[in-house]
């Protein structure tokens, strides 16, 4: 940079020179005149020459000053240049240590992200494992439930059994009580009459009580009925005859239930419940039944009948053996003939779908899941596809009204 500097100080000095010696002293350029006589150049004279180097006097005298301060600035600029180039390299200095301040916290931001993405890793693994916990949970709890429901069904039939013994006690008191009487009867008659013209008296008197075998001609409510030489037992009549099997009014229990629930009947006579498979095998099989079912919308209720309803004993799985001929156009209830009940605990139907484990209820299932009446309450519903508010099921002998 320095001796750029210098060669232009004095390539610039030598060309003022040579302009300045090209001029003359009132401005007009000095030129050389042929003789058209002589043939040859007239000379500059003296007195021209001496203005010339005068002039050159003066004009150096003029030029020290600035080309003084020309090397001056030139001096000076070396001077800021040097400056500058140290604190360029002082800025060079900076920004290489930045630099590599920067990469040292860019190596830990990436460590540090390294450690975020395995630490969310973990994260998700422990959301999986929680998240089967908690499925293991519900089906623990929901084993519970499916245990404490057959709880609630023995102790049931256990209270049913103590009122039967109760009144089986209550009867045999009163048969004590009349063979007491009789006892006393054939006392007396000893001792008015002779006694080899007696007749023999029972050392026992018996006394066997039976129920009708259908609700005909009983009055509506919760009455008790025999099938057979079987026990006893309640079923809820209507006012003609028709006994309830099943009811659904209000959703306040589940029909969720297992194998051995359905079996035995669940619920309240006067609300929701289930009568039972095994009593709905004795009465179907005792005499032909017509089966009734309603279900009821919102505005209005549609009734689907049936006039030959059997069912099989459990060792056959309580199958569907019979509908008979149905009353309607159509089979809205998706009831089939032929097919076995299922529960989520036992799976008997032909649908390869587990219907009951989904939750569908125990049903007498087909080749698909369909409707069934003992579906979730909110989720009743016949082939229409319409949300019924609740359904019932009743059954009574079969009467020809032809």
């Amino acid at each position: 940079m320095r001796k750029f500097f210098k060669v232009f100080a004095v390539f610039f000095i030598i060309v003022k020179i040579w302009s300045v010696s090209c001029q003359s002293t009132d401005g007009e350029f000095i030129t050389t005149t042929n003789l058209p006589n002589e043939g040859k150049t007239t000379s500059v004279n003296d007195v021209e020459i001496s203005n010339l180097e005068n002039h050159f006097v003066s004009f150096k005298t003029q030029t020290e000053t600035p080309l003084s301060n020309i090397l001056r600035s030139i001096q000076n600029l070396q001077t800021n240049n040097d400056n500058f180039e140290s604190k360029l390299k002082e800025k060079d200095d900076i920004i290489a240590c930045q630099k590599t301040q920067l990469e040292d916290k860019s190596n830990i931001l990436e460590f540090q992200i390294n450690e975020t993405s395995k630490a969310r890793q973990e994260a998700s693994d422990y959301k999986h494992q929680i998240e089967d916990k908690e499925l293991e949970i519900k089906n623990l709890q929901s084993t519970i439930s499916s245990y404490k429901l057959t709880i609630d069904s023995n102790n049931e039939i256990i209270s049913k059994l103590d009122l039967e013994n109760k009144r089986l006690d209550q009867e045999r008191n009163e048969d004590k009580k009349k063979l007491s009487e009789i006892v006393d009867c054939e006392s007396e008659f000893d001792n008015d009459y002779d006694t080899s013209y007696r007749r023999p008296v029972q050392t026992a008197y018996v006394r066997q009580m039976r129920y009708p075998s259908s609700c005909l001609n009983l009055s509506a409510g919760k009455q008790k009925i025999q099938i057979g030489n079987g026990s006893p037992f309640d079923v809820f009549c209507d006012w003609s005859g028709w006994m309830t099997i099943q009811q659904r009014k209000d959703g306040s229990i589940s029909f969720d239930r297992n194998w051995e629930n359905y079996a035995f009947g669940f619920g309240d006579l006067e609300g929701d419940f289930w009568l039972g498979l095994d009593k709905l095998h004795q009465i179907t099989n005792s005499t032909r039944q017509e089966l009734q079912i309603f279900v009821r919308y919102s505005f209005y209720t549609s009734t689907y009948e049936y006039d030959d309803f059997k069912i099989a004993s459990a060792d056959e799985f309580y199958e569907l053996k019979s509908l008979g001929n149905h009353k309607n156009k159509f089979n809205y209830t998706q009831l089939q003939e032929n097919t076995k009940f299922s529960t989520y605990d036992r799976h008997l139907g032909e649908s390869v779908d587990r219907c009951a484990e989904d939750g569908d209820g125990g049903w007498w299932y087909g080749k698909d899941c369909g409707k069934n009446l003992n579906s979730p309450y909110r989720q009743i519903r016949t082939t229409t596809g319409i949300q019924a508010k609740g359904v019932s099921m009743q059954i009574r002998p079969y009467t020809d009204k032809n």
